[in-house]
């Protein structure tokens, strides 16, 4: 099997002349070359160039957004959770505040127990059980 030649700049070598050259393997001139690379291309960009960052860079690039946008949904969520508490912690208080003056001066209502013993109905046989 003969050798395939490329020509360059009006130089012509094999693969594996032209990989020696430009040190890159000659498994990816060959890769290059059936991807359809432009010849200029093939030999001279670095590994990794055209253009089209390496798999593993846009994985990292993808990873790293997606924690950002993981972190900014967390920072969101925190803060909304702390308005409901403080929200919440507004609400009992005006009810607690409002109970305690209902209870102050409603003449029917106890805040002792044992007075209101009496004045319960009697258990049924239900209860008894």
């Amino acid at each position: 099997m003969a050798a395939r030649t490329i020509t360059h700049e009006g130089v012509t070598l094999t693969i594996d002349q032209w990989a020696a050259r430009t040190q890159q393997s000659p498994q990816l001139l060959r890769y290059r070359l059936k991807a359809g690379w432009p010849v200029a291309d093939a030999l001279t960009q670095p590994r990794g160039a055209r253009g089209v960052p390496a798999y593993r860079d846009v994985v990292l690039a993808e990873r790293h957004r997606q924690d950002r946008i993981r972190a900014a949904a967390a920072r969101t969520l925190h803060r909304d959770f702390e308005k409901l508490v403080r929200d919440m912690d507004r609400a009992l208080n005006a009810f607690k505040y409002r109970l305690a003056a209902f209870a102050d001066t409603d003449p029917g209502v106890s805040n002792d127990f044992a007075e209101t013993v009496a004045d319960r109905a009697p258990p049924v046989a239900q209860d008894r059980v």
